[in-house]
């Protein structure tokens, strides 16, 4: 839906200037808003997103305007360059993540990878500027290790439309793809630690209350269909691993120094996501502490906008 906004705006502003437009142009145009993308399937919510075409030229639609796309894994070429290029990419953070990725070259998404909506009858509707395709993420996806940084990419061609022209510069679209884990972003801690040394005599004990202070957060990065890490342990700078199994939690480590369990409370809408934690940490000096969080969900990034609560209205 936010992306949909910010096309929206896009499309405005490459028809017409408010104080400066005073009727139609004299040509119709039918073209892409931006010609390299990187969109992200969540998996466990919709694992979907949508590509639009849009109209300009004229202030009202005033017929169904049909328009053929197809799939042209030649776009693909150079296309790494063109995520990095701020006049042809959606916004910083396409060229950000596929550098911070290492990407030199995108691999065609398999059709097996995903099923498109909508392509074969793509219509402009009367009253309407854009159309929509949708396209969903299998399940095969999910199981490439590659899914889960921008490997694969999608080419989008414009071939002809019900228009009295297609842009030359923007008629194709190249978008990046990956997968993100539903759990993905920053959640809000509260819990107590209590400390106990080598022979299992308490020593201490410590609780933080509930904080939306950045520096307090928990980060987590998908590293798999069902699993993320943690950047925090007990608070501080560390590193865990949160394994999902329905609404169950396995807490480990890559040393095996920490182990623990957890739940998820099960909701749907991302403001009321909760998850309960309680894992032990070895420490070097054969002490341990006993560590209980409850983590409440507070923001996430996904492909440039910030969402910190659910916008399907169909979860309210």
């Amino acid at each position: 839906m936010k992306k949909t906004l910010y096309f929206a705006a896009s499309l405005l502003l490459l028809t017409s200037c408010y104080d400066d437009y005073v009727g139609d142009f004299d040509k119709t145009a039918v073209f892409a808003a931006y010609q390299y993308d990187l969109r992200s399937f969540v998996l466990g919510e919709d694992a979907s997103f949508e590509w639009q075409v849009a109209l300009g030229g004229v202030m009202q639609n005033d017929k169904d305007r049909k328009v053929t796309v197809s799939l042209d894994d030649a776009l693909l070429s150079g296309a790494v360059a063109g995520m990095k290029n701020k006049n042809l990419a959606s916004g910083d953070y396409v060229g950000n993540a596929i550098t911070d990725a290492g990407i030199t070259a995108f691999k065609p998404l398999p059709a097996a990878y995903r099923t498109i909506e909508g392509m074969d009858n793509l219509v402009i509707k009367k009253g309407k500027h854009t159309a929509a395709v949708k396209i969903t993420a299998t399940d095969a996806f999910a199981m490439d290790a590659d899914a889960y940084k921008p490997v694969y990419a999608i080419g989008f061609k414009i071939d002809s439309a019900d228009a009295d022209e297609v842009l030359e510069n923007k008629n194709y679209a190249v978008i990046a793809v990956k997968c993100e884990n539903r759990f993905f972003g920053f959640w809000s801690r509260s819990g107590t630690a209590k400390t106990y040394d080598w022979t299992g005599t308490k020593t201490g004990e410590n609780h933080e209350s509930l904080s939306l202070a950045d520096s307090r957060q928990y980060e987590f990065t998908t590293t798999g269909a069902n699993s993320v890490s943690c950047n925090k342990v007990a608070g501080s700078t560390g590193q865990m691993t949160l394994t999902f199994n329905g609404a169950s939690v396995t807490v480990s480590s890559d040393d095996g120094k920490i182990t623990g369990s957890g739940a998820f409370n099960g909701e749907t809408r991302l403001q009321d996501r909760q998850i309960f934690l309680r894992y032990k940490v070895t420490r070097t000096d054969g002490g341990y502490d006993d560590v209980r969080d409850t983590l409440s969900f507070r923001n996430r990034i996904r492909d440039g906008i910030n969402e910190w609560q659910d916008e399907h209205s169909d979860n309210y």
